[in-house]
């Protein structure tokens, strides 16, 4: 899972020591919060999520990793406070 924004930086998922794979079993739900490594540029004012990505990263996409479909939520806007 990754974030990435609209400069092309990626963000990698730092998963929870409880559940370091993220399963979520069929016909279940998550809730909680993400966490992903680094700070976010100061640039940026739109992310894109990627869960079960086929590539080394979501820009490079040189091989797959995931045989799960992938889901890609885009335009989230930065909210800065």
């Amino acid at each position: 899972m990754q974030l990435v924004d609209n400069l092309d930086n990626v963000y990698n998922f730092v998963p929870p020591a409880d559940n370091p794979t993220l399963r979520v079993e069929s016909g279940g739900t998550l809730a909680g919060e993400l966490t992903f490594l680094g700070r976010l540029d100061r640039s940026a004012t739109s992310l894109r999520l990627i869960v079960n990505s086929y590539g080394t990263d979501a820009v490079t996409d040189t091989y797959a990793q995931s045989t799960n479909p992938e889901l890609e939520i885009n335009d989230i806007p930065v909210e800065r406070g």
